[in-house]
């Protein structure tokens, strides 16, 4: 802990997820809150003869995701002033796979930048901050707003991406965990995803419908239909041995290419032991509860 008394420091949480319905279709996305944790601590020193806000993380310059939530996080709570900005990020969440890693480190930026300056941010503002950010740098087609608010906030949510309206709040059922199967490519550039989905919308309507019912297992299924043919992964296999050693589910989540499997948790080392590890990683994690907090 630094314990100069011009140094403000802040720390920000957020989780990894898990998708139901992918957003680009249609606008409406669907995620669950998994228990992947990424941390974020923030040092602020004013800056010295009116120098303009740096920014550093992990040592190195930010990405212009990172910088965008920086400027956009500090002009919202009326601290635009200069500042020497420190950052740290210890995150649990593979990146470029499909779990939400991006959303979950704007998160928890943002709101490590709240807690140094004395303003708490709800999930919601947060979200707003992430979603802002990554459509301004180019990160994200949609601004990912659904998985922004699930990070931020736990549980499952289901939103309309365009008009950022929640459609459905809930968790997932007692007993079910997530079993991710995690290869080591990644997804597709950001560039190329709006074309590819162009031709799905109306699937990824039935698809949006069904989770905004509630019926998340449902429109999983057309979901990951969809995004398998538009970014041509070949998992059907791999989904069918995991629903025959006992997943009630399956699908890619968001851009992919990490697979999602929601089993019971009495058979997840069954699902776990019919996958095939070469060139991938295998690990069961729980879905996190809506207000969900981390261990400190």
């Amino acid at each position: 802990m630094i314990s100069e008394p011009d140094v403000r420091t802040g720390q920000g949480h957020a989780w990894g997820a898990v998708s139901f319905v992918n957003a680009i279709p249609a606008g409406i996305g669907a995620s669950a809150a998994v228990a992947l944790s990424c941390r974020v601590r923030v040092d602020l020193r004013p800056t010295q003869d009116g120098d303009p806000t740096r920014v550093q993380v992990g040592g190195q310059d930010p990405n212009p995701l990172l910088r965008r939530i920086v400027e956009d996080t500090l002009r919202k709570i009326g601290e635009a002033r200069p500042w020497d900005i420190r950052v740290v990020v210890d995150s649990h969440i593979p990146s470029g796979k499909g779990l939400k890693s991006s959303s979950a480190v704007s998160v928890a930026l943002a709101s490590a930048l709240g807690s140094a300056l004395d303003r708490y941010l709800n999930p919601e503002e947060l979200a707003r901050l992430s979603a802002d950010a990554a459509i301004s740098s180019g990160t994200s087609v949609t601004g990912a707003f659904d998985d922004a608010l699930t990070v931020a906030s736990g549980g499952v949510h289901v939103v309309d991406v365009h008009g950022r309206k929640e459609l459905l709040s809930t968790e997932m059922p007692a007993g079910v965990v997530a079993v991710l199967w995690i290869p080591e490519v990644s997804h597709a550039s950001v560039d190329e995803l709006r074309a590819r989905f162009h031709p799905f919308v109306e699937r990824g309507n039935v698809a949006g419908e069904f989770a905004a019912h509630g019926e998340l297992l449902r429109a999983m299924a057309i979901n990951t239909e969809i995004v398998e043919e538009a970014l041509s992964y070949d998992v059907k296999g791999l989904r069918e041995a995991g629903q025959k050693a006992g997943a009630l589910a399956s699908g890619i989540s968001g851009n992919g290419p990490a697979l999602v499997f929601v089993a019971p948790k009495a058979l997840a080392e069954a699902v776990v032991q019919g996958l095939p590890t070469a060139g991938a990683q295998v690990q069961t994690v729980a879905f996190v509860p809506k207000g969900g907090r981390f261990d400190e």
